[in-house]
């Protein structure tokens, strides 16, 4: 009996996440790093970027801006240690 050997099949799963945010017209201007708009970055803005991370609660379409201090449109551990660095005060 002669076996012969199959070619190995290689599957790569690639997930991709799509952030659409709309903003209607008359909205009012967000500062990067000012994740609940109340005029000052501090580190309870980095906090709110920590707590989206971590699934605690959803932003609303300006403060995901707002929290997205790298531009890149994933809220992440880097856009927290941006806004702390905005904050200009240590966590």
């Amino acid at each position: 009996m002669v076996l012969k050997s199959l070619p190995s099949l290689h599957i790569e799963l690639i997930l991709l996440s799509i952030s659409v945010i709309g903003i209607e017209p008359g909205t009012e201007q967000y500062e990067i790093g000012d994740v609940n708009g109340d005029g000052s970055i501090t580190v309870i803005d980095a906090l709110l970027c920590s707590n989206y991370i971590l699934g605690l609660f959803e932003l609303q379409p300006q403060e995901f801006l707002a929290a997205d201090a790298d531009g890149n449109n994933i809220i992440n551990i880097f856009d927290v240690l941006l806004v702390s660095d905005l904050s200009g005060q240590d966590i």
